[in-house]
């Protein structure tokens, strides 16, 4: 039945979101991740924080150096807001939006217009303004994703 299905998917999505929180890429080194993403570079790695991100004073720029294989994931146990006149995730030298992750104990906020590769696990929502364009996933556990005339296409 769908209800059953809907059961299993978010008991999965809840799996995936402790997965992430548990430092899933061992061979990557685990650092702290800065509270303000804006105009910051940053190599494959595990970034943990215990508070609120934003990503609002430029774009970040993820760098694979490239490995295809790189992962990006961000433990923020708080929430995560994009926006002007930043808000930007840009991919460098292989990077791949399929390994960039946003795991968010809070809301998950993403800009409208804003470019943003990369996936989004929030404990919570996330909401994206309008004409933002995702390349990846958004998932939330306990609330809802809401979209507004937002482009998503799937990580490739």
């Amino acid at each position: 039945t769908s209800g059953a299905m809907l059961t299993k998917a978010n008991t999965d999505l809840g799996v995936a979101v402790t997965f992430l929180n548990a430092d899933p890429n061992p061979t990557a080194p685990t650092q702290a991740c800065p509270i303000q993403l804006g105009g910051q570079t940053l190599t494959r790695g595990v970034y943990k924080v215990a508070s609120d991100v934003l990503l609002t004073t430029g774009d970040l720029s993820l760098d694979a150096q490239g490995d295809p294989n790189a992962v990006f994931i961000f433990n923020i146990t708080g929430n995560f807001t994009t926006g002007a006149p930043g808000g930007n995730i840009i991919l460098t030298n292989g990077a791949l939006a399929k390994n960039v992750y946003f795991s968010t104990s809070g809301i998950s906020t993403i800009a409208a217009g804003t470019a943003f590769n990369g996936n989004v696990f929030a404990w919570t929502k996330v909401v994206v303004n309008a004409g933002a364009i995702i390349t990846g996933s958004l998932y939330a556990v306990t609330d809802r994703v809401t979209l507004i005339a937002d482009t998503i296409t799937k990580a490739p």
